[in-house]
């Protein structure tokens, strides 16, 4: 799916990082605590460390990931962890940061572990997939090798169950591109173009039809622990 879908989740990412950058601004980042959340090979914690924050760690199940993580960025404190059972003190970081990684969790665990090491007035922030879309949904049965069997795209009902711990604000991308993604070989470079036209027209829609944000495929999410 990755070679018809690259490019359209620009928008969501640059939101994402627009998230982050204007609470780092409001940080004192050099004594501030930041994780990288699901780091794999620690791009996240690899641009917050290019954006001044020095006391950073990241985490990831992965001991591969992690080696990887260390070689890549060996300023940055990465560990070998289990984001459902995180071996951190409560209340510990300021900003908690991750990509596509909540989808992969057990979050009736991961979500109490998280709003627990994040301290008050804290904020984490993460870019997932959603799970109504039926277009994207019959792709995902059509091609299980790209994916691994445990995760599970977010549903309104996970969105509710954040908001028994955190304030949570969203935003959604990904809509009205999607219809066109099979013709992305025919319409060659102009499919660029008709995806940073179709960020404008999901934002319309989206504010005008509220009930269609369920079907986006990218959300993101930013928790605030009160």
């Amino acid at each position: 799916m990755r070679r018809y879908t690259e490019g359209i989740d620009e928008y969501a990412y640059r939101y994402f990082w627009q998230e982050i950058h204007g609470y780092l601004r409001r940080l004192q980042t050099e004594n501030a605590r930041f994780l990288d959340y699901g780091c794999g090979e620690g791009s996240v914690a690899l641009r917050l460390w290019e954006s001044g924050a020095r006391e950073v760690y990241g985490i990831d199940i992965s001991e591969g990931m992690i080696m990887r993580a260390r070689a890549r960025l060996p300023q940055v404190d990465f560990r070998v962890m289990n984001a459902e059972a995180l071996d951190f003190p409560d209340e510990f970081f300021d900003l908690v940061a991750g990509i596509a990684i909540l989808h992969h969790l057990d979050l009736r665990r991961a979500i109490p572990e998280l709003y627990r090491v994040l301290k008050r007035g804290g904020v984490a922030v993460f870019c997932e997939p959603m799970g109504h879309n039926p277009f994207i949904n019959l792709f995902r049965r059509l091609t299980p090798g790209a994916r691994t069997p445990f995760e599970h795209p977010l549903r309104l009902v996970d969105l509710e169950y954040f908001q028994k711990y955190f304030k949570l604000e969203k935003k959604h991308f990904v809509l009205s591109i999607l219809p066109l993604l099979p013709f992305r070989p025919l319409l060659g470079k102009n499919f660029r173009r008709l995806v940073q036209r179709s960020w404008n027209i999901d934002d319309a829609l989206f504010r005008l039809c509220p009930f269609l944000k369920k079907y986006s495929w990218i959300v993101v999410l930013t928790f605030l622990k009160e």
